[in-house]
C-alpha cells in the first residue's frame, strides 16, 4: 500500500510539473481561470480562434474534464463542460478539429489497485458535433493504451500524437512523436515514427505546430526522468515533408450588412459541393477564418438571422500547396426581385404593367425591393389581361437576395359571331373565316357559332365561300366583354367579274414581284383551287407616265410575272391571261400622286366558268 501511495504521489507532481509546462505554452487565454484555482492541463485554440478547448479539474472536481468557451467581444465566455464525454475517469489533451466538428481527445484508465497485473491506459478517442451536442465518442483503432497528447492538423485529417509503443532499434519503451493520416469517417493509416530521443528514460510528447507552412516546426515537451528529478523542457523538430498536413485554403474574410456596412454575425455551412453533404457549420461574429484542404469541392452557405443567404464556391481537388484568399460578404436585410411578365398563350413578354404592391402602386414598375420578414401581396395590371396575382413570404430564409421570377398574365377575350350572306340576296351561305392577328403569330379558323378573340387586338379578316369572291377586312375587338356581331357580304362570281387586287407591287420601274405581293396572290389561288372551273385574266396597268410603247411593255411584264406566281402555287395555265393595257384604262384622273398611284394596279377579270 505505500509503494502504490508513493507512485500516487509521484504521479500528481509530475501532473502538476507537466500542467504548468502547458499553461505556460498554451493556455494565455485561461489566465483568468488559473488564478481562480482552476487546474488547466491542456487547451486547443480553434483554427478561426473563436473557440477554446481545454481539459481542466474545477476546484472542487476529482479529475480532469472538457470543456469549450467561446470568443466574446472581451474575453471568453463561462466555460461549459462537454458532458457528453465526462467521465469518472480523466479526459485529457483535447484538441479541436479546423472545421470544430471534431475533438480529439485522451481517456485516462488508472489501474485496478486490487490487480497487480493492471495498468494504467491512455486511450485515443474522437467525439463528433451533431448538431448542437457532442456524441459520447470513439476510440480510435489506431490506439493501443498508451496514447497521448493528439494534436489534429488543420487538413482534419493528419494526426499527431505521442506513444509509448515499440520503436525499431529500442529495447525501452518511452514517449515518442507518431503520425497518421486518415482514411474515410474513421480509419486511420498505421501510425509511423517521426521522433524519438535517443536517450534513455526521455519521453517526448505534446507537439504543436509552429512556422510557417512552407517550413512547419514541431514543438514539443522533452521530460527527462532520473532517480532524483523529473526534468521539463521544449524542444523543437522541423516537419519533415512526409508528415506535414495535406495542403488548404485559408479563407479569411468579414460578413457586413449590405446598407449600413457593420459587421453581421453569421454562420456558414460548409456543403461538398458534388454530394450536397453538410461538412460542418461555423458561427462567427462578423470576422471568419476558415480551413478548406484538398481533395474535395466545397459550397459555402453564408446566412444571419432576417438576412438574405450569400453563396460562396471553391474548387480544392487540385489544390497542390497551401494558400489563403479573403472574402467579403454583404449579406442584404430586402429581395430584389425582378418580375417578367409573360403573355399565357404566346409566351411572349408584356410591356408597362402596372404593379400593385400591398395595395399601392409600385413606383418601380415590376423591380422590387421586400424588406425580410414580412408577407407581401402584389397584383399585376394591365388593359386587355386579367389580373394576376404573387403572394411573397419573406419570414422564412430567403436563398438569394437578387432573383427573378416569372409571371403570366392571361389575354382577355370577347365572344365573336360571323355570318356570311351573299351580297344580292342577303341570305347566310356556307364558307370559311380566316382570322390573323395583326400584331402577333396568331392565326386561326373561325369556329361554327362564334369564337372568342383577344381584347384590343386588330385581325385581319380573310372570307371564301365556293362560289363567290372572296372578302378582306379588319376587325378590331373592344376591351369589353361583350358580343361582336359580323355580317360579311360576299359577291357570286359571275361572268365578266372584274375584281381590283389589292397590295400587288413591283420593283421600282421592275416586274420582280415584292414580297408584300405574296398574301394578295394567295388569296387568288385559294380562289382558284375553291373553284376548280373558274378561268380568269390578269389585267395589268400603270400611270401616264412614259410612252405607250414603255407602258404597254411594261404592264405586259408585270401580268405576265404575277401570272408565273399562280402557275407555280399548282394553277394550270389554261385558267389563267395575263395582259398588259398600258395607260390606256385608268381608272381616276392622272392628276396627282395618289390618283396615279390609283391606276398603278392588277385587277382580275372572269372570262369563264
Amino acid at each position: 500500500m505505500k509503494k502504490y501511495l508513493s507512485y500516487i504521489v509521484a504521479l500528481l507532481v509530475a501532473q502538476t510539473a507537466l500542467a504548468q509546462v502547458y499553461q505556460q505554452r498554451t493556455c494565455t487565454e485561461l489566465a483568468d481561470l488559473i488564478r481562480e484555482g482552476w487546474q488547466v492541463q491542456h487547451c486547443s485554440l480553434s483554427f478561426d480562434k473563436q473557440t477554446i478547448v481545454f481539459s481542466a479539474k474545477e476546484p472542487e472536481s476529482r479529475q480532469f474534464d472538457i470543456y469549450t468557451a467561446q470568443k466574446k467581444h472581451v474575453g471568453w465566455s463561462k466555460p461549459e463542460l462537454v458532458t457528453s464525454i465526462a467521465t469518472n475517469n480523466d479526459e485529457l489533451w483535447p484538441s479541436i478539429s479546423s472545421d470544430k466538428q471534431q475533438i480529439y481527445f485522451v481517456r485516462r484508465t488508472p489501474a485496478d489497485p486490487k490487480d497487480k497485473k493492471s495498468e494504467e491506459r491512455f486511450t485515443l478517442m474522437v467525439s463528433t458535433l451533431n448538431g448542437m451536442s457532442w456524441d459520447n465518442g470513439q476510440t480510435l483503432v489506431i490506439s493501443e493504451g498508451h496514447d497521448i497528447a493528439p494534436l489534429i492538423l488543420p487538413d482534419n485529417q493528419t494526426l499527431l500524437f505521442a506513444s509509448k509503443r515499440p520503436v525499431e532499434g529500442k529495447k525501452d519503451l518511452q514517449y515518442s512523436l507518431f503520425y497518421t493520416r486518415k482514411v474515410g469517417q474513421h480509419n486511420w493509416y498505421i501510425p509511423k515514427l517521426i521522433y524519438t530521443s535517443e536517450e534513455k528514460g526521455v519521453s517526448v510528447y505534446g507537439a504543436l505546430l509552429e512556422g510557417s507552412a512552407d517550413q512547419p516546426t514541431l514543438s514539443f515537451t522533452k521530460q527527462t526522468c532520473s532517480r532524483k528529478d523529473t526534468l521539463y523542457s521544449i524542444e523543437y523538430l522541423p516537419l519533415a515533408p512526409e508528415f506535414r498536413a495535406q495542403p488548404i485554403i485559408t479563407l479569411t474574410g468579414t460578413t457586413k450588412d449590405q446598407a449600413t456596412q457593420q459587421f453581421v454575425g453569421s454562420t456558414i455551412s460548409i456543403f461538398d459541393a458534388i454530394t450536397s453533404n453538410l461538412l460542418s457549420r461555423q458561427t462567427n461574429n462578423g470576422q471568419f477564418t476558415i480551413s478548406l484542404p484538398a481533395g474535395q469541392q466545397y459550397l459555402l452557405d453564408i446566412t444571419a438571422p432576417n438576412y438574405s443567404h450569400a453563396y460562396l464556391q471553391y474548387d480544392c481537388n487540385t489544390l497542390k500547396n497551401d494558400s489563403s484568399t479573403s472574402e467579403h460578404i454583404e449579406l442584404s436585410k430586402e429581395i430584389d426581385i425582378r418580375i417578367n411578365i409573360y403573355d399565357q398563350e404566346m409566351q411572349t413578354p408584356i410591356e408597362q404593367v402596372q404593379c400593385l404592391l400591398d395595395g399601392k402602386m409600385n413606383k418601380s414598375g415590376t423591380n422590387l425591393k421586400l424588406p425580410i420578414g414580412g408577407i407581401y401581396n402584389i397584383r399585376f395590371k394591365k388593359l386587355g389581361y386579367a389580373d394576376a396575382e404573387l403572394v411573397i413570404d419573406a419570414r422564412k430564409e430567403v436563398l438569394l437576395s437578387r432573383s427573378e421570377l416569372d409571371i403570366e398574365m392571361l389575354p382577355g377575350k370577347a365572344p365573336l359571331q360571323i355570318t356570311l350572306v351573299d351580297a344580292t340576296s342577303n341570305e347566310p351561305i356556307n364558307g370559311t373565316v380566316q382570322l390573323s392577328n395583326q400584331n402577333r403569330e396568331e392565326n386561326l379558323e373561325y369556329a361554327a357559332n362564334q369564337t372568342r378573340l383577344r381584347q384590343g387586338e386588330q385581325y385581319s379578316l380573310n372570307a371564301n365561300a365556293i362560289g363567290y369572291l372572296y372578302f378582306d377586312s379588319i376587325v378590331t375587338i373592344p376591351y369589353r366583354e361583350e358580343l361582336q356581331k359580323y355580317i360579311i357580304p360576299l359577291r357570286k362570281i359571275t361572268e365578266e367579274l372584274v375584281l381590283q387586287l389589292h397590295n400587288i407591287q413591283f420593283e421600282y420601274n421592275s416586274a420582280d414581284l415584292l414580297e408584300s405581293s405574296y398574301s394578295e396572290l394567295d388569296k387568288v389561288v385559294r380562289l382558284l383551287e375553291d373553284n376548280p372551273s373558274l378561268r380568269i385574266e390578269l389585267a395589268a396597268h400603270t400611270d401616264d407616265h412614259g410612252s405607250d410603247k414603255y407602258n404597254n411593255a411594261l404592264s405586259q411584264k408585270r401580268g405576265e410575272a404575277a401570272r408565273k406566281y399562280l402557275l407555280k402555287h399548282g394553277i394550270s395555265e389554261e385558267r389563267v391571261n395575263a395582259i398588259g393595257y398600258g395607260k390606256k384604262q385608268p381608272l381616276v384622273p392622272n392628276d396627282s400622286d395618289e390618283n396615279r398611284a390609283i391606276n398603278r394596279r392588277v385587277e382580275f377579270k372572269v372570262i369563264g366558268l
